[in-house]
């Protein structure tokens, strides 16, 4: 079985070499089907990552706590690098307000 990266490349080569509406199907199928498994794959993980800072936050764990929102930040400056930075700030506030409450 192909992973979804494969799938979707197969299907975009196959809809290059025979433009039909089958294959344009096919390759819409497709992207739909990666993009919701991707997009559940980061809910996942976003959901767990929250719920880890929520336990140090409880619990007390200043230190961890820290390091993961600095982790955190880190990893989505590099996601969002192009966007403003209002909006960082923004996603940020709300990051850290869910944790509060």
């Amino acid at each position: 079985m192909f992973s979804f990266l494969d799938q979707r490349k197969q299907a975009k080569l196959q809809w290059i070499q025979d433009p039909r509406q089958s294959n344009v199907d096919n390759l819409n199928n497709v992207r739909r089907e990666a993009s919701r498994h991707f997009r559940n794959k980061k809910k996942a993980y976003l959901k767990d990552k929250f719920e880890d800072l929520e336990t140090n936050s409880k619990i007390r764990n200043i230190r961890d706590l820290q390091r993961g929102i600095n982790d955190f930040k880190t990893s989505l400056e590099l996601i969002y690098e192009g966007t403003s930075k209002s909006f960082r700030t923004l996603f940020f506030k709300k990051s850290l307000f869910m944790l509060q409450t």
